[in-house]
């Protein structure tokens, strides 16, 4: 595969404002949780800094991981069978008489759908040979302009706001309606997310060997709707 500065630019527009934003989230909770603000205030000029650089690093193994995704990513139609070889990720195979719909996105990438709800094969728009591919794929099964993206899916940053809002009103709310609602909110979120990515066959191992570490935020939110409805607060 190539064209891979295209993928990099997509990862850091989205990826550098959700960073920034959490970031400063935290730090906002951080110092509306301390009684002493100025202590707070104080140590800004080393928390900001560090954060940044740990963001940054962050942001840049997540590229190079996707970079060597890319790089692995290998897509086969032989016999009766579209194969999809990614290292340390699930390898996925659709029978032709499997396929359900073949959907071409508006930027050149397509989704191979199988009959099987995890069956599902991602062709990046960067992948090389595209038109004879599509060629290929049009002998299959005709290639369909995918449906307009639902709401979330155009703009995924609007459920990264939300998540960000109720962790807010989790951890600086006093009410003990609105903390609670908030908290049964977020679990449920992150209970949704971890089991969506667990199940999905296009992420790779590693990603989902991280995917315990949402239970941090998980744990610190029970915690805190506990110790509010119990008047610690």
């Amino acid at each position: 595969m190539n064209r891979f500065g295209e993928v990099r630019k997509q990862v850091m527009v989205k990826t550098i404002p959700l960073m920034l934003l959490a970031g400063a989230t935290g730090i906002g909770i951080s110092m509306f949780g301390n009684k002493d603000g100025g202590n707070t205030a104080a140590v800004l000029p080393f928390v900001i800094p560090m954060s940044i650089l740990a963001l940054g690093y962050g942001l840049y193994l997540g590229i190079s991981r996707q970079k060597e995704l890319m790089g692995s990513y290998r897509l086969t139609i032989s016999g009766n069978m579209i194969t999809r070889v990614q290292g340390n990720t699930p390898t996925i195979s659709i029978y032709f008489s499997e396929v359900k719909q073949i959907l071409k996105g508006k930027n050149g990438g397509m989704v191979v759908a199988g009959k099987h709800p995890g069956d599902v094969i991602i062709i990046p728009a960067q992948i090389e040979h595209t038109t004879e591919l599509e060629t290929e794929l049009n002998s299959i099964m005709p290639v369909v302009a995918a449906p307009p993206l639902k709401l979330l899916q155009k703009y995924p940053r609007l459920l990264t706001i939300v998540v960000l809002g109720l962790m807010i009103c989790v951890f600086t709310a006093t009410n003990k309606i609105v903390v609670a609602v908030s908290g049964i909110m977020f679990v449920a979120f992150f209970a949704w997310a971890f089991m969506v990515i667990k199940k999905n066959k296009n992420i790779d191992g590693q990603t989902k060997k991280k995917l315990w570490l949402v239970l941090l935020p998980v744990a610190a939110a029970i915690a805190r709707v506990i110790a509010v409805l119990a008047g610690y607060h």
